[in-house]
């Protein structure tokens, strides 16, 4: 009787667990999960510790990545060097390079750096020159010179941005298009480095002024699209397939008047995604972390309280990277530390 018991209590837990869940997540079909609600908040601001930069000094404008053993900080406004490799597990300071300048062995314009496990290789837009380097890591740790192993040009009339290298020609990411000196449009899209054409994967272009952010992972075939000014996600294989769509309860308000989601990472079993849910204004930033699973379903909300720039994934260290609007400047969170 007591192990019959035992059984049905036991499955009456589970019941209401996967109640729980759905309710939270109600699917509409054809892949669309609208979520009413987020409110399964835990405060992590106690879980959140400093990334020593010692008496380096770097703007407002940086933003940190990832590159197999190690995270980098990328200062956009630097005079000096403008990327700065730490260890991901030790955290200790590695080194600093890329050289801001218009010399041969220099960089005049910093876009968004892109590491390539694969290929153990940095590739860094420099919208001054119109080129996209291609750096080897090991040549930029151990040597002090920075000629690059490859480039290719960036055309006028596009360039990618937030990318992942999909092989040594083809990355995919945020396609940036100019339609006037203030503004432009961006697609999701696959771009060919040595031709310069893109596959525009066309994901909702009835929208109004995307937007967009975008975190690409290759070994779970998944694409996550984040919308700074929309309650949406939009979760596509490589090929730009529509996975689902996760219509949160900001869903519907005024794109020109909500700030929506930061950029996202997939740390394998989980999505991680910084919100925001403010008014748009100068103090919009996100402070708070959504994690869902691969499927997009709503499981809880972390919130830091600190405002975030970007974040960063190092799958090595198993640790989270953030970079803030605030002091200290960066700081990581263990995700073992959170069940994650």
């Amino acid at each position: 009787m007591k192990k019959l018991i035992l059984s049905a209590v036991v499955l009456f837990a589970a019941v209401e667990a996967l109640f729980l869940l759905s309710a939270c997540n109600p699917s509409q079909g054809n892949g669309l999960i609208v979520q009413s609600s987020r409110n399964k908040i835990e405060d992590i601001s106690s879980k959140i510790h400093e990334l020593p930069t010692g008496e380096m000094i770097m703007s407002g404008s940086s933003r940190m990545g990832s590159a197999g053993d190690h995270v980098f900080i990328v200062d956009y406004k630097s005079l000096d060097n403008a990327m700065h490799i730490f260890d991901a597990s030790s955290l200790q300071y590695r080194k600093s390079v890329l050289p801001v300048g218009p010399g041969p062995e220099e960089i005049t314009s910093i876009g968004e750096v892109c590491y390539d496990e694969g290929g153990s290789r940095f590739l860094v837009p420099d919208h001054g020159k119109e080129k996209l380097f291609v750096f080897d890591e090991g040549q930029l740790l151990q040597s002090d010179e920075f000629s690059p192993q490859n480039e290719f040009s960036l055309l006028h009339e596009g360039f990618p941005s937030q990318f992942v290298a999909l092989n040594d020609d083809e990355v995919l990411g945020i396609m940036v298009m100019p339609t006037s000196e203030s503004t432009f449009n961006q697609c999701m899209a696959r771009y060919n480095l040595t031709s310069g054409k893109y596959q525009d994967y066309a994901i909702h272009p009835e929208l109004e002024k995307q937007r967009l952010h975008v975190a690409v992972s290759k070994e779970n075939n998944l694409c996550v699209l984040s919308y700074r000014n929309r309650d949406l996600l939009v979760l596509t294989d490589l090929d730009g397939e529509v996975i689902s769509e996760v219509q949160g309860p900001d869903w519907g308000d005024d794109f020109e008047k909500r700030r929506t989601f930061g950029n996202s990472v997939i740390t394998g079993d989980y999505i991680i995604a910084s919100y925001s849910g403010k008014s748009s204004g100068a103090d919009d930033n996100p402070t708070r972390l959504l994690v869902f699973d691969t499927k997009g379903n709503y499981l809880k909300t972390l919130e830091t309280g600190q405002p975030i720039l970007n974040i960063c994934y190092n799958a090595k260290s198993k640790r989270l990277f953030m970079c803030l609007n605030s002091e200290p400047q960066f700081v990581y969170l263990d995700l073992k530390d959170l069940g994650l």
